[in-house]
């Protein structure tokens, strides 16, 4: 073991599943988001304040949002922010502006029912989440964003290592097998 393993802190398996808890629970919370417009996934509502906050931060008057500059707002891949983006100009909330200088280099605008959208469902909501979230101590939303994102950069560096292949090549297979052995057994409950 390198110093930097033995310096790491262990994790209780109680604490890991805490942990994947507490992640649950965080997926649990985004899904009571208000109701959205018919046809729109929360992922649009992501990828419009990602278009509106990278035009905003560029600090100039030219749309500055590209596909990869959103995948990396959003820590996504361009090919599914691709498929997100034409969905959005598809339902008229986005627009493409092709580059005077460079024909391949696209930039996106949102369009005035996007920016509506984006003002209810990110800046209002958030606003009133504010008043509903008080009693959270700074110090507490620190910890709580830093711990997620680490666990998302560990668990995301694990993909691809030799445990996780190892499951994703045999554990499948193995459930389903005892599922069907399972439930080709007569059924086996004691009677009363």
């Amino acid at each position: 073991m390198t110093q930097s393993q033995d310096a790491r802190q262990e994790l209780s398996l109680d604490d890991v599943h805490d942990l994947i808890e507490a992640c649950w629970l965080a997926k649990r919370i985004t899904e009571a988001l208000p109701e959205l417009p018919k046809n729109m996934k929360p992922r649009h509502i992501h990828v419009i304040d990602a278009i509106w906050s990278i035009n905003h931060q560029s600090g100039s008057a030219a749309p500055a949002a590209r596909v990869s500059s959103i995948a990396a707002f959003l820590g996504v891949t361009a090919p599914s922010i691709t498929k997100l983006v034409n969905e959005l100009v598809g339902k008229g909330l986005v627009v493409k502006h092709q580059s005077e200088t460079d024909g391949r280099a696209v930039t996106l605008s949102l369009t005035g029912p996007a920016e509506e959208i984006r003002e209810l469902y990110v800046h209002q909501f958030h606003e009133h989440l504010r008043g509903v979230l008080a009693g959270i101590s700074q110090q507490d939303v620190d910890a709580t964003v830093a711990t997620l994102r680490t666990m998302h950069r560990l668990m995301g560096a694990d993909r691809g290592g030799e445990w996780t292949m190892q499951v994703a090549d045999t554990w499948p297979a193995h459930i389903e097998a005892l599922m069907v052995a399972h439930c080709s057994q007569p059924d086996a409950t004691p009677k009363q």
